[in-house]
């Protein structure tokens, strides 16, 4: 990164999110980690401004933060759930995004799922990238948020109707299992994140993602454009960007024409193109070396595994 002042700034703006710099280049950099900050952001997007009619609906990430640790009363969570703001028994699919953190100590370990609720196929659907519902924390996870939203179901939707594709019938969910969606495994443990949000974009109850790991950085280039770039967005990020951009030739430029041992790394930067790598520059040789992995976003290398579009397959 350049300095915490650089890095602080606000890049995305939306009229309920918000993200600086550092969280955006943190959690999209080659290896990097989804924050829960970006999380929230990608969601918003996925939601859209349509809410009447729509027949799917991904519930905020913090919400399941509550649920995990039962505080179904929290004002956030009634709010949420409520038939007066969200009209869930309208829509087909609610959509669960989870962040469980597998080490109670360690606010580094955490791990991305989802958990939806089908209302057409009465039941509640796990897709998980790295584990099953045979993993036992994963197990009772689900079960502990599962459990909180059939409580919040039985108070706020008791004599309601819900829409499926046949008919409008009263809905209770107390008795709906819990069921796991095969979906294509991660190899890492940095691309949960990315894998949650796809199967939350993409899963309708029949098709899931056919993601490869190859896929990846695509996907998270083309997600920070579309998040920098949403409608909503009204920071000057270009500008903020250019602004980075000019930063790291004068750094480049001064540790080019220094001594040996000196390195800097960059982060993100608006040039003709948008530019994210993470990168050391050293000066101890003839004209300086770039390590790292740099990344172009541009139109032309925006398609998925060179140029393949997105595969959908069946559950």
């Amino acid at each position: 990164m350049f300095s915490g002042r650089s890095t602080s700034v606000v890049i995305i703006n939306y009229l309920s999110n918000y993200a600086t710099l550092g969280h955006l280049v943190d959690s999209v950099k080659p290896g990097g980690k989804l924050t829960n900050t970006i999380a929230e952001i990608g969601i918003h997007v996925i939601n859209g401004k349509k809410k009447r009619g729509a027949t799917r609906w991904v519930m905020p990430l913090y919400i399941t933060t509550f649920l995990q640790s039962q505080q179904i009363c929290a004002s956030a969570v009634k709010h949420a759930l409520t038939k007066s703001e969200n009209n869930l028994n309208h829509r087909q699919l609610v959509l669960f995004p989870v962040l469980q953190r597998l080490v109670s100590s360690d606010i580094q370990s955490g791990h991305y799922f989802l958990i939806v609720l089908n209302l057409r196929n009465n039941r509640f659907e796990v897709l998980d990238s790295m584990r099953t519902l045979e993993n036992e924390a994963l197990a009772q996870c689900c079960n502990t948020i599962t459990s909180g939203i059939k409580q919040l179901w039985k108070i706020y939707y008791a004599q309601t109707l819900c829409y499926t594709d046949t008919a409008q019938t009263t809905k209770q969910i107390e008795n709906n299992e819990t069921v796991q969606i095969p979906v294509p495994k991660q190899t890492n443990n940095h691309d949960c994140g990315f894998h949650m949000l796809m199967h939350a974009q993409h899963w309708d109850g029949r098709l899931v993602c056919e993601l490869h790991e190859k896929d990846i950085p695509n996907i998270r280039k083309i997600l920070a454009h579309t998040w920098l770039s949403y409608e909503e967005n009204d920071v000057d990020w270009e500008s903020i960007l250019n602004a980075e951009y000019a930063l790291w030739q004068r750094l480049q430029k001064w540790f080019y024409n220094t001594g040996p041992n000196y390195s800097v790394s960059a982060s993100v930067f608006w040039g003709e193109d948008l530019l994210f790598f993470s990168s050391h520059f050293f000066s101890g040789d003839d004209d300086g070396t770039a390590c790292g992995s740099m990344w172009l976003l541009e139109p032309r290398c925006w398609g998925l595994g060179g140029g393949e579009e997105l595969q959908m397959i069946a559950a």
